[in-house]
């Protein structure tokens, strides 16, 4: 408990689809994304009930009812704004004619100026919910060899897969197939240190 813990990994099929949705049309996009918001909308109502629970001394170790109550805040919360965050996302994907090719629309630079500003397209500004002490996006730009950033995973491309590596060196795993116009690995995205992200 006294070691630094590793930096947060957060696995989702159906953002890993969306990262590559070239390769379908936006109705597969969108079903993708309803699945996801579906099993964070089930997953939700689970943990709901569980904690419920405790409230009738179901708890089997009632002294820990304190960190199981804490930890569950963490996780409706999660599970809470992937469903919101699914019906932005649809709200953009249906005013698509396809999933490629558009590249920077009017609305793809208002979403990065958002971005820059540190403004959620959820409501909440991003600069709120960074954790005092901890830098922003300019201040991992100027320091890329920090022990976070060295330890955050990549995504890559590789002939026939998509993998995610720690840049430490560490793990490694592969994502999903098939990505055949790679030779070599090339960066696709989400490169920035992830324990360190507002």
């Amino acid at each position: 408990m006294t070691t630094s813990p590793q930096p947060p990994v957060f696995e989702a099929e159906a953002l890993l689809r969306l990262l590559f949705a070239e390769n379908g049309s936006t109705e597969d996009l969108i079903v993708a994304l309803d699945a996801m918001a579906q099993d964070a909308a089930e997953m939700y109502e689970h943990v709901v009930v569980i904690n419920t629970g405790y409230l009738d001394g179901q708890h089997p170790f009632p002294e820990r009812i304190h960190l199981s109550a804490l930890f569950a805040t963490f996780q409706l919360e999660l599970f809470d704004v992937m469903v919101k965050w699914v019906e932005f996302a649809k709200t953009e994907i249906t005013t698509w004619p396809s999933t490629g090719g558009l590249g920077m629309t009017d609305r793809t630079e208002a979403i990065l100026n958002g971005i820059k500003e540190r403004q959620s397209v959820l409501g909440q500004p991003y600069e709120t919910r960074r954790p005092e002490g901890r830098p922003g996006p300019q201040g991992l730009k100027a320091s890329h060899k920090s022990q976070a950033s060295l330890r955050s995973p990549v995504w890559l491309a590789l002939p026939n897969r998509v993998e995610r590596r720690d840049t430490s060196g560490g793990s490694s795993g592969i994502l999903c197939g098939d990505n055949e116009s790679a030779d070599e690995p090339i960066d696709v995205g989400l490169t920035e240190p992830i324990g360190d992200r507002p």
